[in-house]
């Protein structure tokens, strides 16, 4: 049970994080479709994995917002409009080894990225 509990929290958590659209069909079956590619923000992250320390480096040079989500979904971070298209973070005083979830949100779009903090 706690099993099948972790992994509905694992598919909300990915479904809400990958800007997914979900539709219910009258079959009721669902049917997912993620956004065009002309939404799609450039962005990479490195080190990865990291200790904590890592680079985000955007294509465009728009404003854009950070957030850094533990697997389990809580907020461990968060920066808002950075004006710089390459940005040094440091988390190292706050999270522990394991699994995140880097969303980058730039004007409407969105884009997530994994980090593995070792």
């Amino acid at each position: 049970m706690k099993n099948l509990a972790l992994l509905t929290i694992f598919l909300i958590f990915n479904v809400f994080f990958t800007n997914a659209q979900t539709d219910f069909e009258e079959n009721n079956e669902v049917s997912t479709s993620l956004n065009s590619v002309e939404n799609y923000i450039q962005a990479s992250l490195y080190p990865n994995p990291s200790k904590g320390y890592f680079s985000i480096k955007v294509k465009e040079y728009d404003p854009y917002d950070i957030s850094i989500y533990a697997i389990n979904g809580i907020l461990v971070y968060k920066q808002e409009n950075i004006q710089d298209n390459h940005i040094q973070v440091d988390i190292t005083d706050l999270v522990s080894k394991g699994f995140y979830h880097v969303r980058i949100t730039q004007n409407e779009n969105a884009i997530i990225k994994k980090l593995v903090i070792q």
